[in-house]
């Protein structure tokens, strides 16, 4: 019997500076948020055609993370079974100021001498954007997590694990509740702002935002606070069903100790931490203002801009834990002395999983605003637009078809996502008497999912659908998918002149070679859209067969694809472009050169790559770039290194 009680406590305080960027004190500067800037920072300065700019945002930043964590693990053995149960509790904090733009920042873009440098050495903006506060938060969240597991060796051929756990992961609450989100079933369309077709807000002669009637509009029409008015601090409520169920076993079904069968599924649950603290930057916590023709020392003499909608950070009320599935099953057989050999069916399911998409996306459209939006010989079908086709020609914004007037994007981070992963998976594991080891792997997969980044960076889950309505279009395989993947890990001890005596045995003897070999297939990409007016759509469609000559000039069949007509979304799937493959060949070679007991001397060489065969990563994806279809980066060539270590 075993109890074992633990408390751990982590911490990092991420402080990131920037040298000499404070204003200096004999410049005064009239803000029309004086005193914003708690850093006393340089202003922002952006001079447009292609002058490089001057600046410290996002510096500088200030954030302190802790985590908590109390633990009790109890265990005990009765008869064949081993009992295992006990529980963690996790306290989270996370300190950080958001980062916002108190400093001010000047666009100089020559509309007053036509030249950029010159309006900038003159002191005159085009435009001048400053918000009005930075905001810091203190945010907090628990987990708790009871379990019970019992490890039962029902023979002496086979053994059960059966487990049982449960997730409680609150919400992430702030200090003083200082934190909004939007809530559509609080919007009232007759208090929503009125929207013109240039995206500006409709007002009336005494500027006053005005909504479809007349009357003044609701600013904050939707927005709610954490902590009032029946709003959860969190402004979700925790889940209460996670449990997680555990169930595995090891057979030995011939009883002689060479062949196993083993198989197990089980459920976990995992949270993203802090995901809410960016909502601190939402109104009316912070204000903005954007001033026009003003100058370097006084730009709150600038005109203010036309009033437009601003966007919102939403917090989803109907957040949920992401659920993890997996599931395996596996046959190993020593087919040779010291040889085994594995085959594995092996999955996993995740629901719940973290995606964004825009709650106020543009709604379909039945016509356009303006008939001369339309292409040439473009025509208005019966079905009507997946978009206003004016957002492809810019003559008109987004904002106007929203379906919560006043606003702009809502993007909600929301856990509806799904992702699926299927493969089967061999291994050869050989260890001789005559200092050779091997250890081989093949896994041919598949993966699936609908929240998942694009490119190579299989990090990022939140990236947004082309069609926020249509979660389902974006089902396919993710950045990081390659359907084959080999690996082969070997070290030899070479058996020349290891019997002999003298100089020739201890130069050219126990010399030892490793090595590690990858071969994996492409990875998937998704076709894009370079056009310029593409609108909405940020895919093709689909017009041919996608494969291709795979040179480094033309990586795929680029007439696979065409641009939409306007108004419309691409139909082309995600994944449908395979990247390059890549095989490398890693090896050492190293011998230790022993001197007496306690001193020897190492001697290593390494190659990667040796072969320098060359792989290729990046490939052009997006239709109307100008390198499209091209290989545009390469991995790494051969490097070789030479190392002596002295160990005394």
């Amino acid at each position: 019997m075993v109890n074992t009680i633990s408390a751990v406590q982590t911490h990092d305080k991420p402080r990131l500076r920037a040298v000499n960027t404070e204003l200096p004190s004999d410049i005064s500067l009239n803000y029309p948020f004086p005193g914003a800037d708690v850093h006393k920072r340089i202003p922002q300065i952006s001079i447009a055609k292609g002058y490089s700019g001057l600046g410290v945002f996002p510096l500088p930043v200030d954030a302190s993370d802790g985590e908590g964590t109390i633990s009790d693990d109890f265990s005990m053995v009765r008869g064949s079974h081993v009992l295992q149960a006990g529980a963690l509790y996790i306290f989270g904090i996370k300190r950080q100021n958001l980062f916002a733009q108190t400093n001010g920042s000047f666009s100089f873009s020559g509309v007053h001498t036509n030249d950029p440098v010159a309006d900038f050495l003159l002191g005159l903006d085009s435009s001048y954007f400053q918000n009005s506060t930075e905001r810091r938060g203190y945010f907090h969240y628990r987990q708790f997590e009871p379990y019970f597991q019992d490890d039962w060796k029902v023979t002496p051929r086979l053994t059960l694990n059966l487990g049982l756990r449960y997730v409680y992961i609150s919400p992430d609450t702030m200090d003083g509740d200082g934190v909004s989100s939007f809530d559509a079933n609080r919007f009232d369309p007759g208090q929503a702002a009125a929207v013109n077709q240039n995206g500006t807000f409709v007002t009336n002669s005494a500027s006053q935002v005005i909504t479809a009637s007349g009357q003044p509009a609701n600013l904050n029409n939707g927005v709610i606070l954490a902590g009032k008015n029946g709003v959860p601090r969190g402004f979700f409520k925790a889940g209460k069903r996670n449990f997680a169920p555990r169930i595995g076993f090891a057979w030995d079904p011939f009883g002689h100790g060479k062949t196993s069968v083993r198989g197990g599924y089980g459920i976990g649950y995992s949270r993203i931490p802090f995901d809410n603290y960016v909502a601190i930057g939402n109104p009316p916590f912070v204000d903005a203002i954007t001033l026009l023709n003003g100058t370097l020392t006084n730009p709150a003499a600038g005109v203010a801009g036309a009033k437009s909608p601003a966007g919102m950070t939403v917090i989803d009320p109907t957040f949920k834990a992401t659920r993890i599935q997996t599931w395996s099953f596996t046959i190993q057989h020593e087919i040779l002395p010291r040889a085994v050999l594995s085959v594995a069916y092996v999955g996993t399911s995740a629901r719940h999983v973290k995606g964004t998409r825009d709650l106020n996306f543009p709604l379909p459209v039945s016509q356009p605003i303006l008939a001369s939006c339309l292409q040439q010989g473009q025509t208005i079908p019966s079905g009507g637009f997946n978009f206003d086709p004016c957002l492809n020609t810019g003559a008109v914004s987004s904002d106007i078809t929203r379906p919560y007037s006043g606003w702009d994007g809502l993007n909600v981070a929301y856990t509806g996502g799904t992702s699926n992963y299927h493969s089967f998976q061999s291994g050869f594991q050989y260890r001789a008497t005559k200092g050779l080891t091997l250890n081989a792997a093949y896994t041919f997969g598949k993966a699936l999912a609908n929240v998942a980044d694009r490119g190579f960076d299989g990090r990022n889950s939140g990236n947004s659908a082309q069609n926020s309505r249509d979660i389902s279009a974006e089902y396919g395989p993710p950045g990081w998918d390659r359907t084959h993947i080999f690996t082969l890990g070997y070290v030899y001890e070479l058996p020349f002149f290891r019997k002999t005596n003298g100089m020739v045995s201890k130069a050219l003897g126990n010399w030892t070679l490793s090595g590690i070999t990858v071969m994996e297939s492409g990875f998937a990409l998704a076709p894009g859209l370079a056009t310029g007016t593409g609108g909405l759509a940020t895919r093709p469609n689909v017009v041919g067969d996608v494969k291709g000559p795979k040179r480094l000039d033309k990586w795929f069949n680029t007439g696979a694809f065409a641009p939409p007509p306007f108004g419309f979304f691409g139909n082309a799937g995600t994944g449908l472009i395979r990247g390059p493959g890549e095989q490398t060949w890693n090896l050492a070679l190293f011998k230790a050169f022993p001197f007496n007991e306690r001193t020897k001397l190492e001697f290593r060489a390494e190659a990667f790559n040796v072969a320098n065969h060359p792989n290729f990563s990046g490939v052009s994806v997006s239709y109307g770039a100008g390198d499209y279809g091209q290989v545009t980066s390469a991995l790494e060539p051969r490097i070789m290194e030479f190392a002596l270590r002295l160990t005394f």
